[in-house]
């Protein structure tokens, strides 16, 4: 909308579409990390089939910070190498990047995870059956609320209302110590 047609685009007869996930942009980082957005937070629900068991190893959130970085685009939070988010289990977990650094984003980072069901499954199946599907939406609930923490909506909270600058609630110095990651 409003950009000039693209020549390259316009001479094409045919063009080809594919998911994002196949330049590891499976998670949608580029647009709310543009400075000219503002972003305060951006909650990223990682749900890639990247692992040997079909859950996700962080290469979507690890390799929108890489294409930031080379783009020099300053609003992604520093996320570490993809081996270190691997052995320090970051995909496992729910994650806060950029707790810390106050002209960045606050990425709350919710991988796809066996709390309650298995929802592993591969991309390409088609369909799923009653219970299957009741068991992935339950999960993914699961995933929504940390497995129903009680301190979950208080730690969400407070990295929503820490890039505000306002006075926070003590609770939030747990969920920070919890949550967010330092380098």
């Amino acid at each position: 909308y409003k950009y000039p047609a693209s020549t390259l685009t316009n001479a094409q007869t045919e063009i080809e579409l594919v998911d994002g996930g196949e330049g590891n942009s499976a998670m949608p980082f580029w647009p709310l990390i543009q400075p000219e957005r503002n972003v305060d937070v951006i909650i990223a629900a990682d749900n890639g089939a990247d692992t040997s068991d079909q859950f996700p190893s962080g290469t979507a959130i690890v390799g929108a910070y890489e294409q930031a970085q080379a783009q020099n685009l300053t609003r992604m939070p520093f996320v570490p190498t993809l081996d270190v988010f691997l052995s320090a289990g970051l995909n496992k977990h729910a994650v806060f990047f950029g707790c810390d650094t106050p002209d960045t984003a606050t990425v709350v980072y919710l991988p796809n995870n066996n709390y309650t069901y298995a929802s592993n499954i591969q991309t390409v199946v088609i369909e799923t059956s009653e219970a299957q599907t009741a068991g992935i939406i339950a999960n993914g609930n699961a995933i929504a609320t940390q497995d129903g923490d009680a301190q979950w909506p208080v730690c969400l909270g407070c990295a929503i209302m820490k890039k505000t600058g306002a006075a926070l609630p003590d609770a939030c110095t747990a969920c920070f110590d919890k949550y967010c990651y330092s380098q």
